[in-house]
């Protein structure tokens, strides 16, 4: 949105077309500008094609007669604690994946920027919607980021960084 602003509100404000190197200017930022929407359009495509794929795996999946058995079979007496446990940890995976999202999406190998990206994006998404004081208490439970506390130069103090776990 705010790239599209920048272009409709304020693209004869910032270039001078009068002169040949305003228009110079004004073409360069409209190619670079262009090349972050076709990248953006790129990866949302591929989460389309992906979401598509996942349709068809679960479409393909409910017509076959283990699902069917698998829906109509009697669920076993539980606590509720298996339940909770997870519920909790099905919460843990969905916020983790958003971060790796974003962490993907700001072609950022861990950080804070990705929390605040993701907090950004969805208001109500914080450590308190999961019953939670900090996002380092969620994605330490999560199990499928690496955590690390360090010292970074421009900043006092230790601060937590995550990254996507590396496959082996």
């Amino acid at each position: 949105m705010a790239l599209r602003n920048d272009i409709v509100h304020n693209l004869l404000e910032r270039f001078d077309l009068w002169l040949l190197e305003g228009c110079s200017a004004a073409d360069a930022h409209l190619e670079q500008s262009y090349g972050l929407v076709d990248r953006h359009m790129d990866q949302l495509l591929a989460w389309a094609r992906g979401m598509n794929e996942a349709a068809h795996a679960t479409t393909s999946f409910m017509a076959t007669s283990e699902y069917r058995e698998a829906l109509f079979a009697k669920e076993p007496e539980t606590d509720g604690a298996t339940d909770h446990a997870l519920s909790e940890l099905s919460e843990y995976w969905s916020v983790a994946e958003r971060l790796k999202e974003a962490e993907a999406f700001l072609a950022v190998e861990g950080s804070e920027e990705a929390m605040a990206f993701v907090a950004r994006v969805d208001a109500e998404e914080s450590p308190s919607r999961y019953r939670r004081k900090s996002w380092r208490q969620i994605l330490s439970g999560c199990g499928i980021l690496e955590m690390q506390r360090i010292a970074l130069p421009e900043r006092a103090g230790l601060h937590t960084v995550f990254r996507s776990k590396r496959r082996a």
